[in-house]
């Protein structure tokens, strides 16, 4: 048996309702966009949107909810979210042979890349456990997805926001956030589009113009706002704007944290208190193995996770 390492992460989910429907609880709304897009409410059809409608660009990425679930008892959704795969084309291995075949040769229909998803509406505030998919859909896109038909199709909402959850709160960083002494990460090109289209435009075009010069694997960016060897601080208004934007596209979801391979942050808090923080490594996460040939329904990779999530709703409460 071959087992493979999947991650999961939890976030909260919050809506802020048009003043005609501030009555509605959390939940309600909730409840109201995934009824738009549950398949057997739509005679069997799906919500497909596209998340780079608005851009210039050819590329698309089309998402749609394929499936899911609500257990009353348990006050919980067991979702799954697809993503069209789009750009190069993919080639099959027969059995007998090494002759690779273009998969679209074959007319079998487009080829889909998923992720699970569950969601607890147990407290005033929607917590959801999410797969973590390299090529799949992201946490951001759940969020672009739910923003999107509470606000453009059913006109009950003016933002959705998604909190991920670290060791320490984003939010709490950027409280205590007073001045910048370094950050350090380093992202494929090719992520560069998942990035919040506010904070790209702002910071990441020249990102784009180097990697139509040189076309590397990789793109990294270091910046130091403090001397070797003093303890002068140097001028970091302008890093502190970057970093503070950035963290604010974190905290709503907007961008997934994921997009980056690594990201890291030197600074000096309220108190003029040094800190660092890895906002990779220090999600809280789920890591189980598991065999992805046997594990294929949604509510076998929600029996994996139970136990986890039911833990981390407990300590909500503590």
């Amino acid at each position: 048996m071959d087992l493979n390492e999947v991650r999961f992460n939890f976030y909260k989910l919050s809506f802020t309702p048009v003043k005609a429907n501030e009555h509605l609880r959390q939940k309600d709304i909730l409840n109201k966009i995934i009824q738009a897009c549950t398949p057997k409410f739509i005679k069997n059809k799906v919500y497909l949107i596209d998340r780079y409608e608005s851009r210039i660009s050819t590329e698309r990425r089309e998402l749609f909810i394929s499936y899911i679930t609500y257990n009353h008892l348990e006050n919980r959704y067991k979702g799954t979210i697809a993503l069209i795969r789009n750009g190069k084309k993919p080639f099959l291995k027969p059995k007998e042979s090494y002759q690779l075949v273009p998969l679209d040769s074959l007319d079998l229909g487009t080829l889909t890349e998923t992720t699970h998803f569950f969601i607890d509406t147990s407290s005033d505030k929607p917590y959801l456990c999410v797969e973590f998919n390299n090529i799949g859909p992201r946490i951001s896109d759940i969020e672009y997805y739910f923003r999107n038909l509470g606000q453009k199709y059913l006109n009950i909402t003016k933002k959705t926001e998604v909190e991920v959850f670290l060791k320490r709160p984003i939010k709490s960083v950027l409280e205590n956030l007073k001045s910048v002494l370094s950050f350090d990460f380093k992202i494929e090109p090719k992520k560069v589009p998942l990035i919040d289209k506010t904070v790209a435009n702002n910071y990441f075009t020249s990102f784009n113009n180097l990697n139509s010069k040189f076309d590397p694997k990789f793109l990294s960016m270091k910046a130091y706002y403090q001397s070797r060897g003093k303890n002068k601080n140097g001028d970091s208004i302008k890093g502190l704007a970057f970093i503070k934007q950035m963290l604010q596209s974190f905290s709503t979801g907007h961008t997934d944290l994921d997009t980056f391979d690594s990201f890291t942050l030197e600074y000096l808090d309220q108190n003029d208190e040094y800190d660092k923080i890895n906002f990779i490594r220090d999600q809280k996460e789920i890591v189980i193995h598991a065999d992805l040939k046997s594990v294929v329904k949604n509510r076998d990779w929600y029996d994996l996770i139970k136990v986890d999530f039911d833990e981390f709703m407990a300590s909500l409460h503590e």
